[in-house]
C-alpha cells in the first residue's frame, strides 16, 4: 500500500474513532447540567408543577443536532387543579443546535416531539383553564436575558395523543383518541408557510350531555400561511375529512391577547347523501363501502368574528337533503324518501343567540311513513322547543334493509304520534297551561335480541299518553331474560327531566313473577381483589360489579309485588312493600318476603347520595329462619358466623344495621354496624370443631353433638367483630354460660363457665371456668382447673369454719338449756315457798279474824240492857279492825318475803352464769 494512502488512512480512523467517542462521550458532560437547567427554568415560568425522572441526551440519534429526551414527563396542576394532570408524556424529545451547547446566549430547540401523550384540558364552572398556567409578573417587563431556552422551531410532533376535553362552564366535553399531528415550517420567522397533518382515530363530542359526534374519524391536511408576528393564520391549500365526510376551510384565524378572531368559510360541495350518512357511527361501521346511495345534498357554513370571553363569532351551517336513500347490498329493501331541512345559526354574541331549525325530517321505510320537526331557541337561558313526531316503524323490517349482526332479533310496532311545544320557563314556573305536550306512544310485540342487550327484551304492550302535566302509563307488560315486570302509574315533569334534567316524579305499581336484580347491576372487566379487610375477592375470571347509583333526579313511589325475587345468592319469594326513590336513596317500609326457609320483614334504606360511599341502614325481623339456608346464601353470615353452618333447625332475629359498601355492592365488614338479638326454641349443632374440643378437654364426647333448647343471645357486630353477650345455654344435660366475640379472619376469642351434672358425684368439681381461642376451624380450649380447686379449698375451708361454728353453738345452745332448767326449778321452789308463806300469812290473819269475831259476839252476847249491847258492838267492831289490820300486815310481810324469795331464786338462776 501507498505509504501515503497508509498513513491518510490510519489518521482518518483516529479522527473518526475520536468524532465517534465524542458523539458518545459528549452528551455525560451536559447531561445533569441540562436536566436541572430545564426543570428549574420551566418551573420558574409556569403556575404548575414540571418533572421528568431524567434527561437522555444523545448527539447521535438526531446528529448533527444534539437531542434531549425527557423521560415521563408531565405537568401537574396547582390549586383549584391539583388534582388535575395538564400533561403526562412518555417521552419529550427536544432536538437543540449543537453550536448552542457552548454557548453563553442558551439553547436553541429547533424541534418539540411528544411521545403518547395524555392530555386533560379543563375547564372550571367559573371559567377558569387549567392550561393557563404562565406566571404574569405586573411589576415589571420580563427578563428573557436569563432564559437559557429559545424557541426556534422548525418542527412540532404528536404522536397517539389521547386528549379529554372537559368544559363545566360551558356543559361541554370532547374525547380524542389517538391523535397524530406534525407541523413543519420556519415557527421563528415573521412569516412562513406552516405544513400541517393531524389525524384523529376517533373524536366524540357532547354538549349539555347530547352526544352530537360519535367515534368519529378525522383527518386534516392544510398548508398556512402564518404571519408570527400578528398572529395570524391563512388556510391555503388544504383538504379535511370527518368519517367519509369531504370538506375545506378557506379564510383566516387569529390569536389575540384575549381570546380569538376569525373568518373561516366551510367548502363542502362535494358531498353526497352517502357521506352524510358516514356520520351516523351505527352505518359507518358496517359496511358502508359496499353500500349505494343517492339524492341531492347540499352542506355549506362559516364562522365571522370574535371570541373573547362569554362574547362568540356569528355562525351558520345549513344541510338539506332531497330524495335521499340507501340500499345494502344483498338486501332486499331500502330506506327512501328521505328529505332533511337543518340549520344552525346565530347572529354572533352570546351562545343563547343559537337557533336550531330542522322544519323536515322524513322518511319511508318498508311503505311506513314517518316524520318528524323541530325548533330550538334560547337555549342557555330559557329554551324554546317546539317538536314534533308522527308515524310508525316497524322493527321486523330493519333486517330487510339494514344489515344486522348475526344472531341479532328485531320485532315490533312502533307506533306514536307526539307534540310538544313551549319553553322550560313554564315548567319551572308551573305554568302547564302555557305548555303544549300531547300524544301517545304505543308499543306492540316488540322483540330485541344484540350484542349490546346482554338479554332478551321483549314488550308485548306499552301504551303510554302525554299531557302537559303528565306521561299515563296504562299499561305494560315486558320481559328482560327470564325476568318479567308488568307496571302501570303515571310520571310528572316528564319534559323538564328530558329537556333540562330536572326531577322527575312518578308513582307507580309494579308486579313480576320473576326477577333477578343480579341481572341489572353494572358489571365491568376482571380486576385484581382488593386487599383491604373485610373486601370479598371476586371469583377468577368474574366480573367485578360496580355500585348501582340511585339518580338523584328521580322521585318515585313504588308499589311492588314480586312473586320470586333474587339478589346476589339470595332467592326471595311472596315479596311485597313499598319503594321509594328519592335524592339518590332508595327506601324501603313494610317490605316481607319468604326468604331462608322463613320470613323476613324489612324497613331501611340504600343510599348513594354520595356514590363514593354508598350505604345501607336497615331495619331487620327474621322469623322461623334456618340456620343452614341463610349460611349458604349471606356471605356476611359465613364472614362472622361460621357456625351457622354446622347449626340445623331455626332461629327467629331481629336487629339493625348500617354499613359502607363497597365497589362489589358487598358491605366493608371492617366498617359494618349491627345490635340485635337471635332466639330459637330447638336447634342441634354437630361437628363444631370449639365444642368438639371443649368436649374432649371435658372428657365428655356427648357435649359436641346436642341438641339445644330455648337459646337466647345478644349480639352486637362493631370493629370488624361479632360480639355475644354472656348467655346461658344447656349442653344435654351440662349448664354452661358463654360470651365473646368472633373476628373477620375467624380467631374467636370466648371464655365462660360449664356445671356438670349432680349425678356425677364430682361435688366441688363438677364446675369448670374455660376460654376458647385460636380461630374457628383450629380453636384453642383451656379449662381453669386450679381456679376450680382454688374454689374448692375456700369452699372447704368455709364448711370446716362453719362446722366449728355449729358446735359452738350447739354447746352453748346446752348450757342454755340447763340454766334455763336450773332457773324454772329454783323459781319454782321459790314461788312454792313463797306460796307457802302467803298462806301461813293467810291462815294467821283469818284466825286473828276468826278469835276478834268470836270475842265480839260474846261480848255483845252478855249484855243486859242496850246500852250495854250498844257498847259491846263497839267493842267488837274495834276487836275485828284490829284484827283485820294485823292480818294485812301478816299478808303485806308475807308478800314482801315471798317476792325476796322469788328475785333471789332468779338472780342466782341468771343464762350463762
Amino acid at each position: 500500500m501507498n505509504p501515503k494512502l497508509k498513513k491518510g488512512l490510519s489518521i482518518s480512523l483516529v479522527a473518526f474513532a475520536t468524532l465517534l467517542v465524542a458523539l458518545v462521550l459528549v452528551p455525560f458532560a451536559f447531561q445533569g447540567k441540562i436536566a436541572s437547567i430545564a426543570k428549574k427554568q420551566v418551573n420558574s415560568m409556569l403556575n404548575a408543577e414540571v418533572n421528568f425522572d431524567r434527561a437522555n441526551i444523545s448527539l447521535i440519534r438526531k446528529f448533527p443536532a444534539v437531542s434531549v429526551k425527557l423521560e415521563s414527563f408531565s405537568i401537574k396542576g396547582q390549586g383549584e387543579f391539583s388534582g388535575d394532570t395538564l400533561l403526562a408524556s412518555e417521552n419529550v424529545e427536544l432536538v437543540l443546535n449543537l453550536k448552542s451547547l457552548f454557548s453563553d446566549t442558551g439553547y436553541e430547540i429547533r424541534k418539540l416531539e411528544f411521545d403518547n401523550p395524555k392530555v386533560f384540558a379543563h375547564v372550571l364552572p367559573d371559567g377558569k383553564a387549567n392550561w393557563d398556567i404562565m406566571k404574569e409578573d405586573t411589576t415589571q417587563a420580563p427578563d428573557t436575558s436569563a432564559t437559557k431556552f429559545h424557541l426556534k422551531l422548525k418542527s412540532f410532533e404528536i404522536t397517539n395523543a389521547d386528549i379529554l376535553y372537559l368544559d363545566e362552564e360551558g356543559n361541554m366535553k370532547a374525547e380524542i383518541h389517538k391523535l397524530n399531528h406534525t407541523t413543519n415550517g420556519d415557527l421563528t420567522a415573521d412569516s412562513s408557510l406552516l405544513n400541517t397533518s393531524t389525524s384523529i382515530e376517533t373524536l366524540s363530542f357532547w354538549m349539555d350531555n347530547v352526544k352530537y359526534l360519535s367515534d368519529a374519524n378525522v383527518e386534516m391536511k392544510a398548508a398556512i400561511n402564518a404571519n408570527i408576528n400578528k398572529m395570524v393564520f391563512a388556510f391555503s391549500e388544504n383538504s379535511s375529512r370527518i368519517n367519509a365526510i369531504p370538506f375545506s376551510f378557506s379564510g383566516w384565524f387569529q390569536m389575540l391577547d384575549e381570546g380569538y378572531d376569525m373568518d373561516l368559510k366551510l367548502n363542502a360541495s362535494k358531498v353526497g347523501f352517502k357521506e352524510i350518512l358516514s356520520l351516523v357511527p351505527a352505518i359507518y361501521a358496517n359496511s358502508f363501502e359496499g353500500m349505494k346511495a343517492g339524492g341531492k345534498v347540499s352542506l355549506d357554513g362559516f364562522v365571522k368574528g370574535k371570541m373573547v370571553g362569554d362574547y362568540y363569532p356569528s355562525f351558520d351551517l345549513n344541510l338539506k337533503v332531497a330524495d335521499g336513500w340507501f340500499q345494502y347490498p344483498n338486501l332486499p329493501q331500502s330506506l327512501r324518501d328521505m328529505n332533511i331541512a337543518a340549520r344552525i345559526q346565530n347572529p354572533g354574541k352570546t351562545l343563547d343567540e343559537t337557533v336550531v331549525d330542522i322544519p323536515v325530517f322524513m322518511f319511508v321505510m318498508a311503505g311506513n311513513p314517518f316524520s318528524a320537526s323541530m325548533h330550538l331557541a334560547t337555549p342557555m337561558s330559557d329554551p324554546d322547543l317546539k317538536l314534533a313526531a308522527v308515524g310508525k316503524i316497524d322493527l321486523g323490517k330493519i333486517k330487510d334493509l339494514y344489515p344486522l349482526e348475526q344472531d341479532t332479533k328485531l320485532n315490533g310496532l312502533l307506533d306514536m304520534n307526539l307534540q310538544l311545544a313551549g319553553r322550560m320557563s313554564y315548567y319551572d314556573n308551573n305554568q302547564y297551561d302555557k305548555f303544549k305536550f300531547a300524544g301517545n306512544m304505543n308499543i306492540r310485540n316488540m322483540v330485541a335480541k344484540m350484542e349490546s342487550l346482554t338479554q332478551e327484551v321483549s314488550i308485548s304492550n306499552a301504551s303510554m299518553s302525554f299531557n302537559n302535566r303528565f306521561v299515563d302509563l296504562s299499561d305494560l307488560q315486558m320481559k328482560i331474560g327470564r325476568n318479567d315486570l308488568s307496571a302501570k302509574g303515571k310520571l310528572e315533569n316528564f319534559v323538564a327531566y328530558a329537556l333540562h334534567d330536572k326531577i322527575l316524579i312518578g308513582s307507580l305499581s309494579m308486579n313480576s313473577t320473576y326477577f333477578n336484580a343480579n341481572d341489572f347491576i353494572p358489571k365491568t372487566e376482571p380486576s385484581p381483589a382488593k386487599k383491604n379487610e373485610g373486601d370479598v375477592k371476586p371469583a377468577a375470571g368474574a366480573s367485578k360489579t360496580t355500585v348501582f347509583e340511585i339518580p338523584k333526579n328521580i322521585n318515585f313511589s313504588l308499589l311492588a309485588k314480586f312473586n320470586q325475587l333474587v339478589y346476589e345468592k339470595m332467592n326471595f319469594t311472596n315479596a311485597s312493600g313499598t319503594m321509594t326513590i328519592a335524592d339518590g336513596e332508595l327506601k324501603f317500609k313494610e317490605m316481607g318476603v319468604d326468604a331462608f326457609g322463613g320470613r323476613l320483614n324489612l324497613n331501611g334504606v340504600y343510599s348513594t347520595a354520595d356514590i363514593q360511599k354508598p350505604t345501607v341502614n336497615l331495619n331487620l325481623s327474621l322469623d322461623n329462619v334456618v340456620f343452614t339456608e341463610i349460611f349458604k346464601q349471606v356471605e356476611t353470615v359465613q364472614k362472622l358466623a361460621p357456625i351457622f353452618e354446622k347449626t340445623t333447625g331455626k332461629f327467629n332475629a331481629k336487629f339493625n344495621l348500617n354499613t359502607l359498601l363497597d365497589s362489589n355492592m358487598s358491605p366493608v365488614l371492617s366498617l359494618l354496624g349491627a345490635d340485635g338479638s337471635l332466639s330459637t326454641s330447638s336447634i342441634g349443632v354437630k361437628n363444631v370443631p370449639a365444642l368438639t374440643a371443649l368436649a374432649s378437654a371435658l372428657k365428655r364426647s356427648d357435649l359436641s353433638n346436642t341438641t339445644i333448647k330455648d337459646l337466647f343471645v345478644l349480639f352486637q357486630i362493631k370493629d370488624g367483630k361479632l360480639y355475644t353477650k354472656p348467655f346461658d345455654v344447656k349442653l344435654n344435660d351440662a349448664k354452661m354460660n358463654i360470651g365473646g366475640s368472633t373476628r373477620l379472619d375467624k380467631t374467636i376469642d370466648y371464655a365462660g363457665k360449664i356445671q356438670l351434672p349432680d349425678r356425677l358425684k364430682l361435688g366441688q368439681l363438677s364446675t369448670f371456668n374455660f376460654k376458647i381461642g385460636g380461630t374457628i376451624t383450629k380453636p384453642k380450649v383451656q379449662v381453669d382447673l386450679a381456679g376450680t380447686l382454688k374454689n374448692v379449698s375456700d369452699e372447704t375451708k368455709a364448711k370446716v369454719e362453719a362446722e366449728v361454728s355449729k358446735k359452738v353453738d350447739e354447746a352453748k345452745t346446752k348450757a342454755l338449756e340447763e340454766a334455763r332448767l336450773q332457773k324454772e326449778k329454783a323459781m319454782k321452789a321459790a314461788q312454792e315457798e313463797a306460796a307457802r308463806i302467803r298462806e301461813q300469812a293467810r291462815n294467821a290473819g283469818d284466825k286473828l279474824l276468826a278469835e276478834a269475831k268470836t270475842q265480839g259476839d260474846n261480848l255483845v252476847a252478855k249484855a243486859n240492857n242496850p246500852i250495854a249491847k250498844k257498847a259491846a258492838e263497839l267493842a267488837a267492831k274495834k276487836l275485828l279492825d284490829e284484827a283485820r289490820k294485823k292480818a294485812a300486815d301478816l299478808n303485806a310481810k308475807a308478800e314482801t318475803e315471798a317476792d325476796k324469795l322469788i328475785q333471789k331464786a332468779g338472780e342466782k338462776a341468771t343464762i350463762g352464769k
